[in-house]
């Protein structure tokens, strides 16, 4: 099955442990910003040092299967998403695969190294 797959790096994460882990991020950004806010999904999965637009495309058909977020907007290949009220309630109660708990004690554990940049 598709989302049994795993993203290869320092450690494997099958795409639902992905896919909550970034939900959790779009509920972060609209606890701050407003739900009704859009968040471009290539900047939340990038976290995760993910860059293949295939995976995030995944990604964001998986969640909004699941009902948890809506595509708002994608005519510039970049997808701009929100969450849903279904969206909010499954990270409030651990998301799709329960791993946000952990995730969020322990985000350095899943997050990918960035380079560091310098002007």
């Amino acid at each position: 099955h598709q989302l049994e797959k795993t993203i290869e790096g320092d450690m494997q994460l099958k795409l639902a442990e992905l896919a909550d882990f970034c939900l959790a991020d779009i509920y972060d950004f609209a606890q701050k910003q407003g739900r009704e806010e859009t968040k471009r999904i290539h900047e939340v999965v990038y976290k995760f040092g993910i860059t293949d637009p295939i995976i995030t495309e995944k990604i964001t058909q998986y969640l909004e299967t699941k009902g948890c977020i809506a595509v708002a907007d994608s005519y510039t290949k970049a997808i701009d998403v929100r969450i849903t009220p279904f969206g909010v309630t499954t990270v409030e109660s651990g998301g799709l695969t329960g791993l946000i708990p952990q995730y969020r004690r322990e985000p350095w554990v899943f997050l990918a190294r960035q380079p560091n940049m310098t002007r």
